[in-house]
């Protein structure tokens, strides 16, 4: 995880100052931010007016990265980006362990997903797509803890009911980040 945690650094860190907020999601975000800041935390608002569209666990993550870091806005929502594709990169990890697969496969995936175009894009442009993507996976891998066959020993019900609940608490932060499919998804 270190190691993928720093090629993750190397990948985003240069780069939280170097640019404005352009793409059209982006100005919209950030106009949604801006009313959090004026008070508006569960509901935001969109020029004013009501923005029901989005739930607002991610502009509450900006938010705690901007008050934890010095960076100030836009380089916030960049590093709520690559903070994002860094729990990805997490979650994909987990996933791959709870499944069974070795150490060096579970970071051969890691690597891939590091060196996807996509994924890389996707941590310089301020969006939620991944870190709903992060808790969906964490969620599916929780769910898979859950279900996995019993080895008779007496705690075992109680891991399982708890990893389930964890399961079902990242599919409702990932329906809190983007919408109901967060909840879809996993439990599908």
């Amino acid at each position: 995880f270190w190691a993928l945690a720093a090629l993750t650094a190397l990948q985003t860190a240069f780069t939280l100052s170097s640019r404005a907020l352009w793409f059209s999601d982006e100005v919209r975000y950030a106009d949604a931010y801006a009313g959090l800041l004026r008070g508006k935390w569960l509901v935001l608002n969109l020029n004013g007016v009501a923005y029901p569209d989005k739930p607002p666990l991610y502009f509450w993550f900006v938010w705690a990265l901007d008050k934890l870091s010095t960076l100030g806005d836009p380089a916030a929502f960049f590093l709520a980006a690559a903070a994002s594709g860094l729990l990805m990169v997490y979650a994909t990890l987990s996933l791959g362990r709870v499944l069974g697969l070795r150490q060096e496969v579970c970071a051969g995936a890691g690597l891939v997903l590091l060196s996807t175009l996509f994924f890389a894009g996707l941590m310089h442009y301020s969006r939620m797509d991944l870190l709903f993507s992060a808790h969906i996976t964490a969620s599916q891998a929780a769910f898979c803890l859950a279900f996995r066959t019993p080895s008779h020993n007496g705690g075992d019900e109680d891991k399982r009911g708890r990893n389930a609940a964890l399961a079902l608490f990242l599919a409702a932060l990932a329906t809190l980040t983007k919408g109901p499919l967060g909840l879809l998804f996993p439990v599908a």
